[in-house]
């Protein structure tokens, strides 16, 4: 006979030291001999998708969020990404007490005329581990501004579950798809046209093994489109290692290799390890032969606890609107002409 632990409850809201609601992050930790917590995963069952492993955190909408806990003591903190600052609390859960948890995060890093950006992302419509409504409200509880949907090769719609979740104030989503194939390139384009008449929403088809037909194919579909090299160096999912451009000084390339993209990822997730370590030389490499491209930071988040949205994240130099009034062409125009760089936290 299984037994539920001995629960209490706790209800939690952040606020800014104004009284104004703020979207953030409450994230649990159990203090030894308490186990931190993991929250019941997203629709694991219904889709057959895979899902988190590992979930401690959750959102608070403006109204407050009530959860139980097994009793034991937690570190529990608030959080909105690296611009904000961050509250803290050491908490007891007793049976079947409640308690109430207001926290108090405040913006600190200003950053006049600077849009963030996530562009590469993935929901249960591809591989990644949760639906659309709770990636987004990772997006924006993570402080990003800008969020590009971009599961392999089909086009989510994040506008009307961004819109229902009235966070539409706060975020700015755009149509993309990544382009993939395998042993050849991992690419994303974007913005893109949702089709809901169509196939994967309008995502291109994959067969060609050829990446310039693949290229051309994006362009076709979308002729606004950047096109963003994904992860080059990141085995045989790296399209420079695919095609073995040297890595000397990018003197050669193996195989035909197609440098008319526009947007190069240096950094894959928030760490300097081998393959971001190696891209960035090889932007450098193929920069001092005359190929100069903007280059881009993300995620590639498929999880949400330990694989955050944001991180590395692009700040992009652009002084229009931001949410529901996000100039898209200007801001990305912004971007393909490298008015950007990249974060990984403060």
């Amino acid at each position: 006979i299984l037994e539920n632990p001995n629960q209490g409850s706790v209800r939690l809201k952040i606020k800014n030291s104004k009284g104004e609601f703020v979207p953030g992050k409450v994230t649990f930790i159990g203090l030894d001999p308490t186990k931190s917590p993991y929250f019941r995963p997203e629709n694991p069952r219904d889709t057959g998708k895979s899902w988190e492993t590992f979930k401690n955190s959750c959102y608070p909408p403006e109204e407050g969020l009530e959860i139980r806990l097994p009793v034991g003591n937690y570190l529990v903190y608030a959080s909105r990404g690296p611009e904000y600052t961050r509250d803290q609390k050491t908490i007891e859960i007793l049976k079947d007490d409640r308690m109430d948890i207001l926290f108090t995060i405040d913006k600190v890093v200003e950053t006049p005329n600077l849009v963030s950006l996530d562009p590469h992302m993935h929901t249960q419509n591809s591989d990644g581990q949760v639906l659309v409504p709770e990636r987004l409200k990772s997006v924006v509880a993570e402080g990003v501004d800008v969020a590009v949907a971009t599961d392999h090769n089909y086009i989510t719609d994040y506008a009307g579950p961004l819109k229902k979740l009235g966070l539409n104030r706060y975020l700015a989503v755009i149509f993309g798809s990544e382009v993939t194939k395998p042993s050849h390139i991992h690419y994303n384009t974007y913005p893109m046209q949702l089709r809901d008449n169509e196939d994967d929403h309008g995502a291109i088809e994959i067969d060609p093994d050829d990446v310039t037909v693949l290229f051309n194919a994006s362009r076709k579909a979308d002729p606004l489109a950047l096109l963003q090299v994904n992860h080059p160096r990141a085995g045989d999912l790296g399209y420079l290692n695919n095609y073995q451009l040297d890595k000397d000084s990018a003197a050669f390339a193996k195989r035909k290799i197609d440098l008319t993209f526009s947007l190069f990822e240096a950094m894959n997730g928030p760490t300097f390890f081998r393959g971001n370590h190696e891209a960035i030389e090889d932007w450098l490499h193929l920069l001092n032969r005359g190929y100069y491209f903007p280059i881009v930071g993300s995620s590639d988040t498929h999880a949400i606890d330990r694989a955050e949205p944001g991180y590395s994240r692009p700040y992009v130099f652009y002084s229009g609107g931001e949410g529901d009034a996000l100039d898209a062409a200007a801001f990305f125009q912004a971007l393909k002409k490298g008015k950007s760089f990249i974060s990984n936290g403060p």
